[in-house]
């Protein structure tokens, strides 16, 4: 057995939850902003981690890993209806908070730079050239 098949089902599973959350799941604790960021299966295929992004409040997303967790026999059955697995491996939902960490990231950038621009700005114009000024070096190299 190839050491590489953990990270293969894993990705496969990712996909199907993906399609079964956007086509089949119609329970209103869900929000529509939900994600499956990654899945990791163990070596023996029987357990998996399930990484789910959330956006929304905090008590949207203890909802929504609740509806998740009740949902666990749903997904369970439809994954292995749509794969070929011998054990279908049991799914623990984990909140994956990497795209809060990177919106927060981005925001700080935004106002850094936004300090950066408004320093620059004044110090390009210490050093412009006056708008009145038209003189011109000499043309005459001779």
């Amino acid at each position: 057995m190839s050491n590489n098949r953990p990270a293969r089902v894993g990705d496969e599973i990712r996909r199907e939850l993906a399609d079964l959350l956007q086509h089949e799941v119609r329970d209103p604790r869900i929000p529509q902003l939900t994600s499956i960021t990654a899945v990791e299966v163990s070596g023996d295929l029987s357990h998996a981690n399930v990484f789910v992004s959330v956006m929304g409040s905090e008590e949207e997303k203890k909802a929504c890993f609740q509806a998740l967790s009740k949902a666990q026999g749903f997904f369970r059955t439809e994954i292995g209806k749509r794969m070929r697995l011998r054990v279908v491996p049991e799914l623990h939902f984990k909140e994956d908070d990497s795209i809060d960490h990177a919106f927060r990231l981005n925001r700080l950038i935004d106002q850094a730079m936004g300090r950066v621009k408004a320093s620059s700005a004044s110090d390009s114009a210490d050093t412009a050239v006056p708008a009145g000024d038209t003189t011109e070096p000499d043309g005459d190299l001779n």
